[in-house]
């Protein structure tokens, strides 16, 4: 048999599956054959607008650090989800566009998931077990940019605080700011404080955003865990 590689297949497989979704409600994505042993099966996890999000893409994003793991016990769940909002915001970022990020910015976060493998043959064998082609994600993680930035236009004065909010997070969070088992001066701690704050407070508006745009999406799951 000869050797097929996933990021080959993906592709094709994946636009054929959006037509049949599209006219039908099938569910249904046929073995892939591979030059192992044994056969991976891939399939629809969910279609988002009738973008179709499948276990490989969950696989890759994981395997190839796109996402950050919530700790959650179905890792596979737990990446579907945010792949879900990721392309939900991705619709957004379509309608109102920031300028596109320039090649270096690409290449500097594709160098760094590439050294994260300890060998090319190891970098090429995740992409090929993911269904996914260097190109694929080099178009990936511009949209990530490209996320970011909106994300930054939109929220970034929305989260603006007072030096009041500031001071009472760092009383209340006293035990952040140990060091040598004593308690470090405000005016020590002040500037991490203001950027723990703004993180969490825009962590929480881009997640009730996010809650908005998907009750007006439409999203279907078919994953089971």
């Amino acid at each position: 048999m000869p050797r097929v590689s996933l990021s080959l297949l993906i592709p094709a497989v994946r636009a054929v599956m959006g037509r049949v979704l599209r006219c039908s409600c099938g569910v249904f994505l046929g073995l892939i054959p591979m030059a192992q042993p044994a056969e991976i099966i891939d399939r629809v996890l969910a279609v988002v607008e009738g973008e179709v999000i499948t276990l490989s893409d969950s696989r890759g994003a994981v395997e190839l650090g796109l996402i950050t793991p919530n700790g959650e016990a179905d890792v596979i769940a737990d990446a579907l989800e945010q792949l879900i909002n990721r392309q939900l915001i991705l619709i957004e970022v379509e309608r109102y566009p920031p300028p596109p990020p320039n090649s270096a910015a690409v290449s500097l976060r594709f160098e760094r998931i590439r050294e994260r493998f300890t060998t090319p043959e190891a970098f090429a064998h995740a992409l090929d077990v993911s269904g996914m082609s260097e190109q694929r994600l080099r178009d990936l993680l511009r949209d990530d940019i490209r996320i970011q930035a909106y994300l930054e236009q939109r929220f970034g004065s929305a989260a603006q605080l007072t030096e009041d909010e500031v001071a009472r997070y760092s009383r209340e969070n006293r035990e952040d700011f140990i060091q040598e088992g004593e308690v470090r001066a405000y005016a020590e701690v002040q500037e991490v404080s203001r950027d723990q704050l703004l993180s969490e407070r825009r962590r929480s508006l881009i997640s009730e955003w996010t809650v908005g745009l998907r009750s007006r999406a439409n999203v279907e799951i078919y994953y089971q865990p």
